[in-house]
């Protein structure tokens, strides 16, 4: 909540600053104008609407669970709520994710990949999923880990996810990739690009930017979405766009253990072939209560869209709903579609509604049905095809993925190193 506040009062405040000429420091000046002036600010009216809903959303939760004396937010703010940290769970209201009860349906299939997915516990209103908190690699186990990572890989293949990057990665206490948010699996295919595992978010081939399970601590990465306070001759400054150094060293890349990456995605993939028809009939049994989120937009686009709606230049020369509005109508969705000008309406409103409460905009799915919905249920659009016929579809060319995967993952990472090797070599 400090970085939301961080991000949309800095930028008026700087620029409160500059324009009335204030010559007392900075931080008293910044005290007084979040007591007095900010709340009176479009991000300030927003600021409240999102506290509101805060407050509506804590009260709920602590009527269906205990919380530990000590917790925090492990998650983007939706509508509905969000996930929270409490000791050794994240705890959330069961209407944000339908896709828990499918991974615990795998791992009595496939116990072999209990070490990736979280254990549950599920009450009428709540789901507790267990938080593994992550510790440093030791060296000797580099290659168990890479040979799991592996592992991984086919699983989220298999799947169909998206949206495994690295705020979706740990390192668990077991030496082992972990993955806590498994929400958006049987992703809808409707364009003609190719579903494959850079569209995991386990793998990417970006050398800057790289925001993949897998890679983002080897690449210099860029920040858009928080502004950086800086001082220079002692008056305040805005930075936006900061670029991290990357985290790890070259000898430790991936690269490196490619034959174990390798090994690790075979024989998983080998195992889910085998199984495949024994996973679909039970997954087919309990498909017709399953939701599953449905991500329309990057989240990171909603962010930037909260973060420029904090601009001053912004909202005090438009109105901040019609900005989102025309920025929304330019955005094209992850997954094209052509949408009808009153569905496209009804999606707009959807995302504007959660954007006033500074929330990220949710929707949701059954998988064996076509209607997209927000966390309420209300209906926007319908897909060409559900999530499960689009998984059934496949499934089919299974044998072919697996192939053409192996060897994206030894290009991807020999492209990446190489190119890493050649920036180290310039400094």
């Amino acid at each position: 909540m400090a970085n939301l506040l961080q991000s949309i009062a800095l930028p008026g405040a700087i620029f409160a600053f500059y324009s009335r000429h204030h010559t007392q420091p900075f931080f008293s000046f910044l005290s007084n104008y979040l007591y007095q002036s900010f709340p009176e600010t479009p991000p300030g009216l927003f600021f409240g609407n999102y506290l509101q809903a805060w407050q509506e959303y804590l009260h709920r939760l602590y009527t269906w669970t205990k919380l530990a004396p000590r917790w925090e937010k492990a998650g983007d703010f939706h509508r509905g709520g969000t996930k929270i940290h409490s000791g050794r769970w994240i705890i959330y209201p069961t209407n944000l994710t339908g896709s828990d009860r499918i991974i615990v349906q795998l791992r009595q299939l496939l116990p072999q990949l209990a070490p990736f997915t979280p254990d549950y516990i599920f009450d009428s209103v709540i789901v507790k999923r267990r938080y593994q908190p992550a510790s440093r690699l030791p060296a000797t186990n580099r290659s168990r880990y890479y040979f799991a990572f592996g592992q991984l890989m086919a699983l989220a293949l298999f799947l169909r996810a998206i949206d495994l990057n690295y705020e979706n990665h740990l390192v668990s206490q077991k030496r082992w990739p972990f993955i806590f948010g498994w929400e958006t699996i049987f992703s809808p295919q409707l364009s003609p690009r190719r579903y494959n595992i850079e569209a995991t978010g386990l793998l990417s081939r970006a050398t800057q930017g790289n925001a993949s399970a897998l890679l983002y601590p080897f690449t210099p990465y860029t920040s858009l979405l928080f502004p950086f306070l800086f001082f220079q001759d002692d008056r305040p400054r805005l930075r936006y766009q900061v670029t991290f150094p990357r985290r790890s060293p070259l000898a430790d890349h991936p690269f490196h253990y490619l034959t174990a990456i390798r090994r690790g995605f075979r024989s998983c993939a080998k195992q889910l072939a085998s199984q495949k028809q024994a996973i679909v009939s039970a997954l087919a049994k309990i498909a017709p209560g399953i939701k599953v989120r449905f991500v329309l937009r990057p989240t990171r686009f909603y962010r930037l869209l909260l973060l420029r709606a904090s601009y001053p230049q912004i909202y005090q020369s438009q109105n901040i709903v019609t900005f989102w509005q025309n920025q929304l109508l330019a955005k094209q969705l992850i997954f094209p579609i052509y949408l009808s000008p009153v569905e496209k309406e009804k999606l707009i409103k959807v995302e504007i509604a959660a954007l006033r409460s500074l929330a990220i905009p949710y929707f949701q799915i059954y998988l064996q049905d076509r209607s997209v919905t927000d966390l309420q249920g209300n209906h926007i659009f319908y897909l060409p095809a559900s999530p499960w016929q689009v998984w059934q579809e496949h499934l089919r060319h299974w044998p072919e993925l697996v192939q053409q995967t192996q060897k994206e993952i030894s290009t991807i990472l020999n492209q990446h190193f190489t190119a890493l090797a050649k920036q180290n070599s310039k400094i």
